[in-house]
């Protein structure tokens, strides 16, 4: 096989204060957050578009979890074409 698929199960969470996006995942998947996380927050630091913030990447039990600012990408005024030539950048 030449690579591996992992499907998280994702969420949007909402309270009064917040939105956050949440994925989920085994507990043996937590490296995989683990480098996601960090690679976000390369990203923030050197892209001109907005990146989600890593609130909290963790494991409890038998379950690894990422939480992210939640982005409402509906609402944005950039297209999939502007986003792919920012990150093809």
């Amino acid at each position: 096989m030449l690579f591996k698929i992992y499907i998280n199960s994702s969420f949007k969470i909402s309270s009064k204060n917040r939105t956050v996006f949440l994925k989920l995942n085994s507990l043996d998947k937590a490296e995989m957050f683990q480098s996601e996380a960090k690679a976000l927050a390369i990203l923030e630091d050197k892209s001109s578009f907005k990146i989600p913030k890593v609130l909290l990447c963790d494991s409890v039990e038998e379950y690894s979890f990422l939480v992210l600012e939640y982005l409402d990408l509906d609402k944005s005024s950039s297209n999939s074409m502007g986003l792919g030539k920012l990150l093809a950048e």
